[in-house]
């Protein structure tokens, strides 16, 4: 299903995560007023093992192997594609601008209905902000689930991630606008978190979409430091702004700025992407030669850099006609080369004239 439709698949997944404070909040609630704080610790984590058990249990079954069709890259390989560092930029700076608004959100809603509209505190912290949480929860897991479709039907990534980051970028623009009112703050937090909610979805169905199977989970880790990172600088530049500046207008004019900047960064790269495939050709064979691959289509595997020696005139040549040459300075050539080649992760071969 992954390689089929990872959109949908990835998107079931994270509408479940999404969906879950709808029923962990009101249970945490009720078990902390029943059995304390540190036994509801204790019942959460025991229900969740023996759910996550049973589920796996009942569910789980190693998929049969199937032959695929296209080119898995490695770790390596993936590392030196541009759409790996494209990803890496783009879910650095969405993360950021998400999680200054994510785990800032309570003190932002306090900010405008209580600071700026007048309302009661009591009111807003007790009823609104849980009421808001809730209804951003269920924009939030259907993003993930719808975006994910979205992403299979319209053609993948490239395509999906322009349109999740510039309906995320106006959705934080009409927060800044509208978060002193409270009749619209609930529409505009649902759009905003519906958004949100299909990121990771794209994120994470990209990674199988550009660099096939065989090392998704080493490449999606080493993606996801960049999500890790943002998650503890983003919250804290986020309340710094607030303390410097006295609103979180400015934090949030931040995180629509990231949006919009990694729309921008998509684009660009979809462009590069498309001169790209215009020189994909069919039917491209590949050679190895001496444990090194020549050919396939461009960007399948590095370029090889061949290097002439022996030819006319070459310095290292003492005699041309008699097959004299200076053996040390030869070797020392091609011991470069072998080490250049393990630096730039060009592969090398020799061309021997003589």
């Amino acid at each position: 299903m992954v390689s089929g439709s990872p959109g949908k698949a990835f998107g079931i997944a994270i509408f479940g995560q999404n969906l879950s404070p709808l029923v962990m909040s009101p249970l945490a609630a009720y078990l902390v007023s029943r059995v304390g704080l540190s036994n509801t610790f204790v019942t959460i984590g025991i229900l969740v093992f023996v759910l996550l058990y049973l589920i796996g249990f009942a569910f789980w079954k190693v998929p049969p192997a199937e032959r695929r069709e296209g080119y898995d890259f490695t770790l390596k390989q993936a590392i030196r594609d541009r759409r790996f560092w494209i990803l890496f930029t783009v879910m650095y700076s969405t993360a950021f601008g998400w999680f200054l608004i994510l785990l800032n959100i309570a003190t932002i809603i306090v900010e405008g209905l209580v600071d700026l509209a007048g309302m009661n505190a009591e009111y807003v912290l007790g009823t609104f902000v849980p009421m808001f949480m809730g209804v951003t929860a269920i924009g939030n897991a259907f993003g993930g689930l719808i975006w994910g479709f979205v992403n299979d039907r319209i053609g993948g990534p490239m395509r999906t991630l322009p349109i999740v980051y510039s309906v995320g970028g106006v959705a934080i623009v009409l927060l800044m606008l509208t978060y002193a009112e409270p009749l619209l703050l609930l529409p505009v937090g649902f759009i905003l978190y519906f958004a949100l909610g299909g990121e990771p979805t794209i994120h994470f169905s990209a990674v199988p979409t550009f660099f096939g199977r065989e090392a998704i989970g080493r490449i999606t880790t080493i993606l996801n430091t960049s999500v890790f990172t943002s998650a503890i600088v983003g919250p804290y530049i986020g309340a710094y702004l607030k303390d410097v500046t006295g609103t979180y207008l400015t934090a949030l004019m931040l995180a629509a700025i990231l949006h919009f900047f990694a729309t921008a960064v998509v684009l660009i790269g979809k462009n590069m992407q498309e001169v790209v495939l215009m020189f994909k050709f069919e039917n491209q064979k590949v050679f190895e030669i001496g444990g090194v691959k020549i050919g396939g289509e461009v960007g399948e595997n590095p370029t090889v850099l061949i290097g002439s020696i022996f030819y006319g005139k070459h310095k290292i040549v003492e005699d041309e006609k008699k097959g004299l040459f200076d053996r040390e300075k030869a070797e020392a050539i091609i011991k470069e080369m072998e080490e250049l080649s393990d630096k730039t992760g060009n592969p090398g071969l020799l061309d021997v004239v003589g």
